[in-house]
């Protein structure tokens, strides 16, 4: 940094300033990132500092690359986020908190919007899309939350007191700009059911069925003749019909067991009592039901360098497949995948995809790859 500040001294009213005003400001950025309010509190307002001298090298260059490159920078330090944690099940009893974190804001909006159980389930290709459908649903509850805001660029969050909802399915929807059509900025939601109900779930010992435990979500108390209702299916897609439909009654523990009649299916469980509905599990199931016959199947593992990127950065991605060998319902050994051939998909914020990599798996057992991202949010 002393070298900066003598150079900055050096080349102030010449030719290639911005060039310095810019290192300076990635100086203060990227020390920026390491601010930790234990071990390095004075590390909190660079990114200020960062802002500031970025500006410098706009000002002096407004044309230059450097001032270009100082415009994305700047444009990623002041980038507005918010987000929200909440429970997916509660009690009419309880007292519902959700966590809002955000950056950059200074009011935060959010909507309570009542779903039935058919709109629970209604698949949408991405985020967008959902929005677009619940912003014109009708609402149980709506405010503009004023939140502090230090002015110093950084994540900062708290907590919110819902009011109390009836029984059923909510969607909660939180943006850093007003809740309507128009909105262009960027909002985040959750979903959320209030019942009596609580249920449980575990493999039996056999390895051949599911072992489900329905019981009142305040007391803890079993509920005997609690219904429960699994729905088979062949994939993921939910907008089929199941294939398959049972209903299980709960013993007097409040107990009962699903057994399994096919190598490899998707399952949704639903517990039901005094007319409420709760979601129990929504999974694969990979039980053998061919006595001693082992079951494999493949799993992916992939790494990135970060979890956030700047505009223009890098993203140094590895990934490893692993194949497994399970009987009855237990892995039994566990093998890194050789020459094969894997595919990794990029994409956008719309759910667009952006790019295609096809990699090798080469005999060291694990792929790499470098990607540029553009500046939004994707997967």
């Amino acid at each position: 940094m002393k070298q900066l500040e003598k150079l900055e001294q050096d080349y102030q009213g010449k030719t290639g300033y911005e060039m310095v005003a810019y290192a300076i400001g990635e100086y203060y950025q990227h020390r920026g990132e390491q601010y930790d309010k234990n071990t390095h509190p004075e590390y909190k307002n660079d990114w200020v500092t960062a802002v500031e001298w970025y500006q410098k090298a706009i000002a002096t260059a407004p044309k230059s690359i450097e001032a270009n490159k100082a415009r994305l920078a700047i444009q990623s330090i002041e980038n507005e986020m918010v987000h929200i944690v909440s429970k997916q099940k509660t009690s009419p009893q309880q007292t519902q908190f959700v966590t809002l974190e955000y950056k950059n804001c200074e009011h935060i909006f959010l909507r309570v919007i009542p779903i039935s159980e058919v709109e629970r389930n209604k698949f949408f290709s991405s985020d967008k899309e959902k929005y677009s459908y619940l912003i014109k649903k009708k609402y149980v509850f709506d405010t503009d939350i004023a939140v502090p805001n230090e002015h110093n660029y950084r994540e900062a969050s708290g907590h919110f007191q819902l009011p109390a909802l009836a029984m059923g399915h909510y969607y909660i929807l939180v943006s850093n700009a007003p809740l309507t059509e128009q909105n262009n900025k960027g909002f985040s939601l959750t979903s959320l059911q209030v019942t009596n109900i609580n249920a449980a779930y575990r493999n039996n010992d056999k390895g051949n069925g599911i072992e489900f435990f329905v019981f009142d979500r305040i007391s803890g108390k079993a509920l005997p003749g609690a219904t429960i209702r699994v729905e088979g299916y062949d994939s993921y897609n939910k907008n089929t019909k199941p294939n398959a439909i049972e209903m299980l009654i709960c013993d007097k523990d409040g107990k009962c067991t699903y057994n399994i009649t096919q190598d490899r299916k998707y399952i949704t469980a639903y517990a039901i009592w005094n007319k409420e509905k709760y979601c129990v599990c929504d999974k694969y199931v990979y039980f053998n039901t061919n006595g001693s016959k082992n079951y494999h199947r493949k799993t992916d593992y992939l790494f990135t360098d970060r979890n956030i990127y700047r505009p223009g950065q890098t993203v140094y991605c590895k990934g490893i497949t692993v194949e497994k060998t399970e009987s009855k319902g237990n892995t039994v050994d566990m093998q890194v995948v050789q020459n094969e051939v894997n595919k990794l998909e990029l994409f956008d914020a719309n759910n667009t995809k952006i790019a295609e990599i096809i990699k090798e798996l080469p005999c060291k057992h694990i792929f790499h790859k470098e990607c540029l991202l553009k500046y939004g949010f994707g997967k």
